[in-house]
């Protein structure tokens, strides 16, 4: 959750972004406003669906209460379940598994500095009956992270979204980077009970400019698990149809929203269509509610999707870079005064040794038969 500070000049940047975007995008997607959310779910940030979008489960976040609320598609509360022996120090998300387990990320990590990061593990919760249940702690640090706070050219430690798949948890960072990298990281762990390491497995970039047009703040999955939807303010990606074993090499489709409100919360209804809430912003009265965008067309115009052809992971870097993508003939890394440090011809998928250089901010200029594309990265 933003700190709400900040959230009044956000606004005003928000504003000043849409009157020069708005004539720039193509095909915008447009969420229908279903209804507005209830004041007890104002600052709801995870959503999931266990009947195919006949109802919801949501929750609030920083500083909110130990509950899970199921709401019906008015908008009205049907359910209140508390999380007994927990905390909500910043619940940010929540995912469903294949066998009927809540998880609920207590992730929240605005200041890059928290050490008591852990996911509630809820068993069964498709069977619960009673108002009051307890939970399973999966505790969990960054493989990556060495500072608390590191510097903010490193602060890529918060988190809002997560999935489940196939016996693991898909952590996606929210990027608090300054200058800003544009990149989320995907963390994995298991998803039983226990204290654990993540394991940093690929990073997608979503662009450049104003962080929270490009954070994920949200992140749903279908039954079938061939669509992942990843979320922010005023876009989304989708990535269709998916590769289960490597998600951000499947082909994927940035979605633009007319508008730019605090989306957290994501759910796959039926085959057709995802279900999102978004934070009420009290000063702007905009915000609080329940929306839902049909992908019918979208899916249907295939050729649409394409391939994230060139990556670079990870970032920041430490003893190694992998660049990945079709026909790459050379990679040329430069320091930000424009100086070659290195030049690797047909790089291939082999690990680019970096452990040598200075620590810093570098370009990577990359030089396929296609084109060149120049990515930034850093070096611890």
């Amino acid at each position: 959750m933003l700190h709400k500070s900040k959230q009044i000049f956000l606004f005003f940047c928000f504003v000043l972004l849409e009157l020069f975007s708005l004539a720039l995008r193509a095909q915008t997607q447009i969420p229908q406003i279903v209804c507005q959310l209830p004041a007890a779910l104002q600052e709801s940030s995870g959503l999931i669906s266990l009947n195919a979008g006949a109802t919801f489960w949501t929750h609030n976040d920083s500083g909110g209460k130990s509950l899970l609320y199921e709401i019906d598609s008015n908008c009205q509360i049907l359910r209140t379940i508390h999380v007994s022996g927990v905390t909500s120090v910043d619940w940010e998300e929540i995912a469903l598994d294949d066998s009927g387990n809540v998880y609920i990320g207590d992730f929240g990590n605005n200041d890059n500095n928290r050490k008591d990061l852990v996911i509630y593990r809820i068993p069964e919760f498709d069977k619960l009956n009673a108002d009051s249940i307890s939970a399973e702690r999966i505790e969990f640090s960054y493989i990556n992270q060495f500072d608390f706070p590191p510097s903010s050219e490193y602060r890529n430690f918060d988190m809002e979204a997560f999935i489940w798949l196939h016996g693991k948890l898909y952590l996606f960072s929210k990027n608090r980077t300054s200058p800003f990298s544009g990149y989320t990281y995907l963390h994995l762990l298991p998803d039983r009970a226990g204290s654990y390491q993540t394991q940093l497995v690929d990073s997608f970039y979503t662009g450049s400019g104003l962080m929270q047009q490009f954070w994920i703040t949200g992140a749903a999955i279908n039954e079938k698990k061939d669509q992942l939807f990843l979320l922010s303010y005023d876009k989304a990606w989708l990535f269709y149809p998916l590769d289960t074993q490597n998600l951000f090499r499947s082909p994927v489709r940035q979605l633009q929203f007319p508008s730019i409100t605090q989306k957290e919360g994501a759910t796959f209804g039926n085959a057709s269509f995802v279900w999102m809430t978004d934070e009420y912003f009290s000063t702007f009265r905009n915000g609080g509610t329940l929306l839902k965008l049909n992908l019918d067309r979208l899916l249907s115009l295939n050729n649409n999707f394409s391939h994230q052809k060139i990556q670079l992971f990870p970032v920041p870097a430490d003893d190694f870079i992998l660049i990945s993508g079709e026909n790459i003939q050379s990679v040329l890394i430069q320091n930000f005064y424009g100086q070659t440090v290195m030049e690797i011809d047909h790089p291939g998928l082999q690990n680019i040794p970096v452990s040598h250089l200075p620590s810093g901010t570098y370009l990577a200029r990359i030089v396929t038969t296609d084109g060149s594309k120049t990515l930034p990265w850093i070096k611890k």
